[in-house]
């Protein structure tokens, strides 16, 4: 599972850098970022949730024992050692969360682009 989880997330990790390779010339032949750029911009948010749930299996697979299944007996068990696993694992120890904040900036960036292409798409209509 670690072996094979490994090889997509380097070809996750391959794929994102081709995509992004490919915006920066788009740009730079532009000046602008158009409609292909959408498009990637897509794929590489879509490409940043894949590594983080790849991610987020490898670590708890790796490190199932620490999550203490056996103490599992209560609601308030529950929700503490599931507090304490996703801190302690996800954010601390391997921290995942990092590829999330990278996607929800991509998509930021992505709605921004949205409103400059349509501003552009008016502006040229207009002339």
């Amino acid at each position: 599972m670690w072996f094979i989880g490994k090889i997509i997330s380097n070809a996750v990790f391959l794929s994102v850098g081709i995509l992004l390779l490919k915006l920066f010339t788009n740009y730079r032949k532009s000046g602008f970022l158009g409609k292909e750029s959408l498009r990637i911009f897509d794929w590489v948010i879509i490409s940043c949730l894949i590594l983080a749930f790849l991610g987020f299996t490898q670590t708890v697979c790796d490190n199932f024992y620490e999550v203490h299944l056996e103490q599992w007996t209560s609601l308030w068990s529950i929700s503490n050692l599931l507090l304490r696993s996703f801190t302690r694992l996800l954010v601390f120890r391997e921290p995942q969360t990092m590829y999330l904040l990278v996607a929800a900036i991509l998509w930021a960036v992505r709605q921004f682009v949205v409103k400059a292409v349509t501003l552009k798409k008016e502006n040229e209509l207009f002339i």
